[in-house]
């Protein structure tokens, strides 16, 4: 049963079953509490909109109390904790808030594309794909997903892909404008296959396209397979793309001047003819390596392959991490729960704190069920970066961080050796662990408890966190006991000060610092 604060409101919220939702409900609140004129509960709107908080927090004193004309919560009849409540609803509200219409037309888009991307997942993924074919990384993303839905991805061929993602008999085929320095020019490539047909076999292909491709793009589509339909190695291409292509631009150059060569008297081919060096195609390793350059992910395989068994006989998986932190029942148990699993760092994006100016990381973790974010702090980072080498499998050790988006803080990296390997991990930069108290610049989470969802407690916790933040400091994490719920806060540079103030509003025993 839906309880108000003040009847007042009953008639305003009824329809949103007791919750402000939309920002013209804030616009009727306070006109009826607190005497606002429509003009002046549009300003208050227009403040919600640009998520102006201090123009938000002058108002309160004007709601409760009155002034500039307006008469007041408290003067019209509703006690002053109530009208209070009531504005704190709306200041969190305010950071959320938007207009009916806006709401209504989101909630239509988002009806929409979730059913189409339930009955049409392939063509939907595709055209988000698509949308984001200039962002490797973006594109490398949706396909890791799209491989855990089970969805199959056909890889890039000169004959079958188009410029963009399409979707063919189910499957996904890649489009060539994604692949790493091809982008738009490589339209002309199927206008000139739609114009003349198919392409009979490389040499065919480069003198048809000579002018209107380069060599870099050339070498893109050999990496990335391509052209492996037509029954070459990629390692034998790349031995004589080049000299083809001098060869094509030659006889165009040739072609334009209206020279004529011996060939074109006797009637030979106008490219003289390069044969294919009988060499072996690359290791897997080194194909897959060099595949990965060029389409920002693995097509043709992946480097844990050949430890599928050994991988399927290890206590964690990316995959068990993700669905136990999703799973409201295992959630609690997985937060900040030290986990081992075997894989690959897929992406290494390295860089320095903006205080201490020590190198620290954000990776890509993976196995062959999924991919996972790891976070690796700067003494974690100077112990083992000899160790983090991007798509060499390892074994590594980390705390689960349970947020928004799950992910791993590195604590111990190494070789990997099997399934019941037994590492000797050492941490050499954890001697904090032994300091009762951890050291200010060393906290890495502040990890605070409500009973109940308590306002008043949840708007201290709020302020005393003031002034504090430090977008490399320490992660704020509430947990409300009685719901199960929740949430994340930007994060802190933790202090003694800042510990006493949040002991004062929860106690001791409800706060933990990690």
């Amino acid at each position: 049963q839906v309880k108000y604060d003040h009847p007042m409101l009953e008639k305003i919220l009824k329809d949103t079953y007791g919750c402000m939702v939309y920002q013209e409900q804030v616009m009727e609140i306070v006109r009826d509490m607190a005497g606002y004129s429509l003009a002046r509960s549009d300003e208050v709107r227009r403040a919600m909109a640009k998520k102006k908080k201090d123009v938000m927090e002058r108002e309160r004193q004007i709601f409760v109390y009155g002034g500039d004309g307006i008469e007041g919560a408290v003067h019209r009849g509703v006690d002053e904790r109530t009208a209070q409540k009531v504005f704190d609803q709306m200041m969190d509200f305010a950071q959320y808030a938007f207009n009916k219409s806006h709401a209504c037309a989101y909630a239509v888009v988002a009806y929409q594309t979730a059913y189409l991307k339930c009955h049409y997942t392939a063509e939907f993924m595709t055209a988000l794909i698509n949308s984001f074919i200039s962002s490797a990384d973006k594109v490398a993303h949706y396909m890791r997903y799209l491989k855990q839905c089970g969805i199959k991805i056909l890889p890039p061929s000169i004959n079958h892909s188009e410029k963009y993602f399409d979707v063919q008999d189910g499957a996904i085929r890649f489009g060539l404008a994604a692949l790493i320095n091809v982008g738009d020019s490589i339209e002309a490539v199927f206008e000139e296959r739609r114009k003349n047909g198919l392409y009979q076999d490389f040499v065919d292909f480069v003198k048809r396209n000579v002018s209107s491709l380069n060599k870099t793009q050339i070498e893109s589509l050999i990496l990335s397979g391509a052209f492996d339909e037509m029954g070459v190695k990629r390692s034998q291409l790349m031995e004589v793309y080049d000299r083809i292509f001098k060869n094509a631009q030659t006889d165009e150059k040739r072609a334009l001047s209206g020279q004529m060569s011996l060939f074109d008297l006797s009637g030979q081919a106008t490219l003289p003819a390069v044969e294919l060096p009988d060499i072996p195609e690359y290791d897997d390793k080194l194909k897959l390596t060099l595949e990965k350059q060029k389409v920002g992910m693995y097509l043709s395989g992946h480097p844990l392959q050949k430890y599928a068994e050994q991988l399927m006989q290890e206590a964690w998986s990316v995959e068990k991490i993700l669905a136990r932190a999703e799973n409201p029942e295992t959630v609690r148990d997985m937060e900040g729960l030290t986990v081992e699993l075997a894989g690959i760092f897929s992406q290494l994006k390295a860089r320095t704190t903006r205080r201490s100016k020590q190198m620290m990381a954000n990776a890509t973790f993976e196995d062959l069920t999924g991919s996972i974010g790891v976070l690796i702090f700067p003494a974690a980072y100077e112990q083992y970066k000899d160790e983090i080498q991007m798509d060499e499998i390892c074994r590594l050790r980390a705390r689960v961080a349970v947020g928004e988006e799950t992910e791993l803080l590195l604590e111990a990296v190494q070789p990997y050796t099997g399934p019941g390997q037994k590492p000797a991990w050492s941490f050499k930069k954890q001697e904090y662990k032994k300091e009762k108290t951890p050291k200010p610049a060393m906290v890495r989470e502040l990890r605070l408890t409500l009973e109940e969802e308590d306002i008043n407690k949840i708007r201290a916790i709020k302020n005393a966190l003031e002034g504090c933040y430090e977008v490399w400091g320490a992660s704020v994490k509430v947990l409300v006991r009685s719901t199960g719920k929740r949430y994340t806060l930007k994060s802190v540079k933790y202090s003694a000060e800042l510990r006493e103030k949040l002991e004062n509003i929860l106690g001791m025993h409800n706060i933990e610092v990690i």
